[in-house]
């Protein structure tokens, strides 16, 4: 390499350091009292939201005697423990889009129908998972699974409907794998944390895919979120979909 060009390497790769150090120096220095301001404000916005979708929560549900002494009854220290690692799940998230979805869960906890264990994998599951994820698997979801209900037909047909009926399960299930396949990083993300399951079908081998348990009590939990979320457009452009004001 002829002088020159070496010189020149030299002074580029001096320059992109200087640049590195400059970047990595700021770093330290990030935490100004703007900073602070700022983080300050957030922690407080988020219990400031929480509270006002609690507050909106308990009022549907404490319409009757019995459902304001079944609430009495949920309010235990688990509960609150509950409340508090949603708090600082929150406090950890840098995406404002983030906190507001745990605002909704740590709402969305108080179900009279739910049992505090499923609210607990809830959000277990809900601190590995973005808005965006949630999202797909509110989308998967609307593919829904056609029950077989023996009531519809006399017992001499259930053999053939309960076939057809398990056909229409396999195509929902293989259509939602394919939808899934669109969008891999929420995918992963609802595979690692429980929400959905890929399987083959039997026979053909085709993958499919079901929504777990676990992936139908988040969506119950964050109902209210996913609507919101939809009338806003975020399950739009989640799928790269114009927005329909």
């Amino acid at each position: 390499m002829p002088v020159l060009e070496t010189i020149d390497a030299i002074v580029t790769v001096g320059e992109r350091l200087h640049w590195a150090v400059e970047k990595v120096a700021a770093l330290g220095t990030s935490n100004t009292e703007a900073i602070q301001t700022a983080y300050a404000c957030a922690k407080e916005d988020w219990g400031l939201e929480r509270d006002r979708l609690m507050v909106e929560r308990l009022e549907r549900l404490e319409d009757t005697e019995e459902n304001r002494a079944r609430l009495d009854e949920m309010f235990t220290d688990e509960f609150f423990f509950l409340q508090e690692n949603y708090r600082i799940e929150a406090f950890r998230a840098a995406r404002r889009a983030r906190r507001r979805m745990l605002a909704y869960a740590a709402a969305g906890s108080v179900d009279l129908n739910l049992a505090f264990t499923d609210s607990t994998r809830v959000e277990r599951a809900l601190r590995s998972l973005e808005p965006e994820d949630m999202m797909v698997l509110a989308k998967l979801a609307e593919q829904t699974e056609p029950v077989f209900d023996p009531g519809s037909a006399p017992q001499h047909h259930w053999q053939d409907l309960r076939k057809a009926n398990q056909e229409q399960v396999t195509h929902v299930r293989v259509n939602r794998y394919e939808v899934a396949q669109t969008v891999p990083h929420s995918t992963d993300a609802l595979l690692s944390t429980g929400c959905i399951r890929v399987h083959e079908v039997r026979l053909t081998l085709t993958p499919a895919l079901s929504i777990t348990e676990l992936g139908y009590l988040g969506l119950r939990v964050l109902d209210a979120y996913v609507s919101v979320a939809r009338t806003e457009g975020l399950m739009a452009k989640t799928w790269g979909l114009p927005h329909a004001p």
